[in-house]
């Protein structure tokens, strides 16, 4: 089984473990500014339980427990059965470790009653794509973000009320748990 970790925000492991989480985030500014600027819902998945960390290697997640859709720019649907990764990062001080935790996490998920596992990830980010593509997800759908760009306002200045925002294109991700074919690409 992965290492999930469930504390509470007095228990003496709490900061420090929370400190590695943000060291692995802030490795990706530009993937995870988002959640950086919004800490306190990686300390709610801490307590929840909805975190795993080893080896190097973050994946944050949550159990669906209503069917809902499963981004605002796709008409892609989750049910109670399904899982909903929104991070994986690494350190990479583990040569394989993603592979070994997600293989680990998947098996968790199985155990669980899972069907689906999803995932959105950026079309820019190629080295995930190819990886998710690989360990045997399948694309469902294509996914935009939104994504504020400040932008200089000719006097070699950048202002904070000039900004316009771009939009990023990326995917939806599943993996089928159900079905037995998947097992092949992992090793549970």
């Amino acid at each position: 089984m992965p290492n999930i970790i469930k504390l509470h925000k007095e228990h003496s492991d709490f900061e420090t473990t929370f400190k590695k989480i943000v060291s692995i985030l802030k490795l990706y500014p530009e993937v995870f500014a988002n959640t950086l600027n919004k800490l306190s819902r990686i300390q709610s998945m801490m307590i929840n339980g909805e975190v795993v960390l080893e080896d190097g290697v973050l994946i944050t997640f949550n159990k669906i427990k209503n069917k809902h859709k499963i981004s605002t720019t796709a008409d892609v649907y989750t049910k109670p059965t399904d899982y909903h990764i929104h991070q994986i990062a690494t350190n990479h001080s583990v040569k394989g470790a993603t592979k070994k935790v997600l293989d680990k996490f998947v098996k968790l998920c199985k155990s669980q009653g899972g069907s689906n596992i999803y995932l959105t990830v950026r079309q820019e980010n190629e080295r995930a794509c190819k990886f998710y593509n690989e360990y045997g997800f399948e694309i469902v759908a294509e996914n935009y973000w939104k994504s504020k760009v400040e932008y200089c306002t000719g006097n070699g200045d950048f202002d904070n009320d000039a900004y316009y925002y771009k939009k990023i294109k990326g995917y939806i991700y599943k993996l089928q748990l159900e079905n037995n074919k998947a097992s092949k690409f992992y090793n549970i």
